[in-house]
């Protein structure tokens, strides 16, 4: 699993650029962007000849009827990898995704706690949580491995790729 990059608040596209080195040589199969504040970054990083940029409108229609919106969609995936995966020990992430709420809207679609919500309710923004369900907007396809060579780590015991 990749580190995530930790990010200072972005405003404007000159403030991300310096920060697209440590996107540079990233094996990431896609980078989705928040539509609502990354936009400019999103064209930016096009522009600089970044392919695998997508932006997302978390409040567009959600692909599953079940949901809202984008927003609730991701988090519903979020929360299906978090029950057959794992995260890093990050104390932060993790108080974040337990931070908004949920609720049926009247026409029985899930939807999550707003951040206006949360805010009303004294809570910081669940911005890298946010972030992290980012991820789950689209389906990626994974690293074919079936040409990589494999070996046992001699540390570890594990196997290993090449």
């Amino acid at each position: 699993m990749l580190e995530p990059l930790k990010r200072a608040r972005v405003t404007t596209i000159t403030t991300a650029i310096p920060n697209v080195d440590s996107l540079r040589g990233l094996t990431a199969k896609a980078l989705f962007i928040d539509a609502a504040f990354g936009a400019a970054i999103a064209v930016g990083l096009k522009n600089l000849g970044f392919t695998n940029v997508f932006e997302i409108n978390n409040g567009s229609q959600s692909p599953d009827l079940h949901f809202a919106n984008m927003r609730a969609f991701q988090w519903a995936k979020c929360k299906e990898w978090l029950l057959l995966g794992g995260l890093r020990d990050d104390d932060e992430l993790c108080s974040q995704l337990a931070l908004p709420g949920y609720h049926p809207n009247s026409t029985g679609k899930l939807v999550i706690e707003s951040k206006k919500s949360l805010q009303d309710r004294g809570e910081k923004s669940p911005d890298d949580a946010d972030a992290f369900a980012l991820t789950f907007a689209r389906n990626v396809a994974g690293i074919d491995r079936s040409r990589q060579k494999r070996y046992i780590s001699r540390e570890t015991k594990r196997i290993k790729w090449a």
